[in-house]
């Protein structure tokens, strides 16, 4: 029978082999000694194919002599069955070539398939007819600890540098040793850690951005537990996680306040270690194409990011003047947004190893390639000049006669003829709101007519929206902490004990306009937390703020990304600048607030881009509505209608 499994493993059978006295003493080993053949086995170098390709490779097969069985009695004693010593066994060990329970259960299966067939075993795993041990020398360690190491074929090994092992003995069933290889490699876990530092010049001014994550995830790439801190200029946030049963519980704090959310993990989700692994396994043949779920907490802590993969094919790239075999992989990142799915494309090429050596996608801002390559930490956190991006955003347009008395202006909208972030995609439509109607005269072209925020009011509400969606605006975020006792402080003092929805908006407009008393580009995206103690920033701080005491004060709110026309900015005459800020929802409708400039008649220059909701979704949340158009889109008045007197 032994003869018979080696040979079906496609064993190399010995012409010679030979037992031996393996001694060692164990309470089921009354003698102190085994009889095997493992020092000269019968069958050496086999393989058992399992899960169609996936091959396990059989150290070998040998004879041995089985020992006692050890029992627990009742009370804790020990109990030792010597029925079954001293009875031949056969032997099979396998290579450690297996990289998940899946592929540990398909063996189990497959094996005890093949004895069945071959009528050596009848396979009653609860008599002990067949057994499966976990190896001692193959153990897999607890501690976090590990380095990463490839075989032959690509495939990743996790390689033991320091540890407990486990030993899986006499397990009757194979779902009884799913289950205990699942609870101990459930305390095997990889950790990750990401940073990223980066320098800006907005109109001579810097901001700094970093982020540093941390994510503890399974062998298996499931999440454990992850933390992360975001430092934007005078913003600080940090965000830590944990995963159970499917359900993520993040936890935020800035500014010694402590908000709790729980949401659903999206199934199939992974973070770095997870990503890497499913690379891995997926391998690098040309053509391949996959989609992927990135969690990223510095990104979004409510939803996880479909991000789609493609492998384009090996090339030689240059890295500081050092040529390199690459693959060249095209990965596209799509994120939500309330106008639709925004997307953000990069080429990345990366080693035989899935890792990175340079990153090259197409910044809206800049117009050019922006790259990132594979260096030491010391060349990348080397000093050098911020590049200055405030400039680039610009849009060049001159107002026509009377457009400062218009009641409403009709825009022309249109991507860049030499625009190249989005080359299949449509220009990405601006919303409609009590402001302004779209219409869309070809795939990248609106007529946008935008009203006097005065003028619209007098018109009857038509909100596409509902109330339901305006009460979902109505709670604390990570950028509107309304549960912090200095927005509650500011909202109380602000609104002077007005009940009439309208008149208490507008108090709070106004006393945002003072508040912030130091008005400078050099702040970035500061939460309403931090712009209450800071009381300074540019059109981003003044709308945070404002939703901020709106939603404290009762009022859902809202943010708005677009563009305001300037007569002058940053050394440039007549152009349309990036701007910010805050809608109210206000007996049915939604209504426009400029706190940065000083406006609740906002006047039609004002030009809705995107929605933001303040969403624990943060950066991105902010970001990515008008992504896709900075930097790549034109703007010329149509035509101006009905101007005011007196103005």
């Amino acid at each position: 029978m032994a003869a018979r499994t080696a040979l079906a493993l496609k064993c190399e059978v010995s012409p010679r082999t030979s037992f031996d006295r393996k001694n060692y003493y164990y309470p089921d080993l009354p003698k102190n000694h085994q009889i095997s053949q493992s020092y000269a086995p019968l069958g050496l170098r086999g393989s058992l194919e399992i899960a169609g390709a996936k091959r396990v490779s059989i150290s070998n097969v040998h004879l041995e002599e089985d020992a006692g069985k050890l029992l627990r009695g009742e009370q804790g004693q020990s109990v030792v069955d010597l029925n079954r010593a001293g009875i031949p066994l056969v032997k099979i060990v396998s290579g450690p070539d297996m990289r998940s329970v899946e592929e540990v259960q398909y063996y189990m299966d497959t094996l005890r398939g093949t004895l069945l067939y071959l009528g050596v075993c009848e396979g009653k795993m609860e008599e002990g007819d067949l057994r499966f041990e976990h190896c001692p020398e193959c153990g897999v360690p607890r501690e976090v600890s590990r380095q990463f190491a490839w075989d032959a074929d690509n495939a990743l090994v996790l390689e033991r540098m320091s540890g407990k092992r486990f030993i899986l003995h006499n397990t009757n069933g194979i779902a009884a040793v799913v289950r205990v290889l699942h609870e101990e490699l459930g305390r095997d876990v990889v950790e990750s850690v990401t940073e990223m530092k980066l320098t800006l010049g907005r109109a001579g001014q810097g901001i700094s951005v970093g982020t540093r994550e941390v994510s503890v995830e399974t062998v298996d790439g499931g999440i454990v537990r992850f933390s992360s801190r975001t430092d934007v200029s005078l913003m600080s946030v940090q965000i830590d996680g944990t995963v159970k049963d499917d359900r993520v519980t993040v936890v935020t704090k800035q500014l010694g306040q402590t908000n709790t959310r729980t949401y659903d993990l999206p199934e199939g989700a992974v973070m770095g270690w997870g990503a890497l692994r499913e690379q891995l396994k997926r391998g690098l043949n040309p053509g391949l194409r996959y989609r992927l779920l990135l969690y990223s907490p510095s990104m979004s802590a409510e939803h996880a990011t479909p991000v789609s993969f493609e492998v384009v094919g090996k090339e030689q790239i240059d890295l500081y003047g050092r040529v390199v075999e690459a693959f060249k992989t095209r990965q596209t990142m799509s994120a939500t947004t309330l106008q639709g799915d925004a997307d953000v494309h990069c080429v990345v090429w990366v080693d035989e190893r899935c890792q990175p050596l340079m990153l090259e996608m197409t910044m809206p801002f800049v117009q050019q390639p922006f790259r990132m390559l594979q260096c030491s930490r010391a060349v990348a956190l080397k000093e050098a000049d911020p590049p200055e991006l405030m400039a680039e955003t610009l849009i060049p347009a001159e107002l026509p006669a009377g457009a400062d008395r218009a009641e409403a202006i009709v825009w022309r909208i249109a991507r860049k003829a030499a625009a190249t972030t989005q080359p299949a995609q449509e220009l990405p439509e601006p919303p409609t709101t009590a402001m302004q109607e779209v219409e869309r005269l070809g795939p990248g072209e609106f007529a946008v007519r935008v009203m006097r925020s005065g003028e619209a009011l007098k018109a009857p509400a038509k909100s596409p929206e509902t109330k339901a969606v305006a009460d979902a605006l109505r709670g604390a975020t990570a950028f509107l902490n309304i549960d912090d006792p200095e927005i509650k402080r500011l909202a109380k003092e602000a609104a002077g004990g007005a009940k009439d929805p309208m008149t208490l908006a507008r108090r709070l407009r106004r006393f945002v306009s003072e508040y912030v008393h130091k008005k400078d580009l050099g702040v970035g995206f500061a939460t309403a937390s931090e712009v209450a103690r800071s009381r300074q920033g540019d059109c981003s701080e003044h709308a945070v703020l404002l939703a901020a005491l709106a939603r404290a004060c009762g009022l859902p709110s809202r943010g708005v990304s677009g563009v305001v026309h300037a007569s002058s900015f940053a050394d440039r005459d007549n152009v349309f600048v990036w701007h910010m800020w805050t809608q109210v929802w206000i007996d049915g409708r939604w209504v426009d607030l400029d706190a940065a400039l000083e406006q609740d008649d906002l006047d039609p220059t004002h030009i809705a881009m995107g929605l933001v909701t303040f969403s624990d979704s943060g950066l991105a949340d902010m970001a990515v509505p008008i992504w896709n158009l900075i930097g790549q889109i034109t703007i010329e008045a149509v035509s101006v209608e009905k101007q005011q007197r007196g103005r």
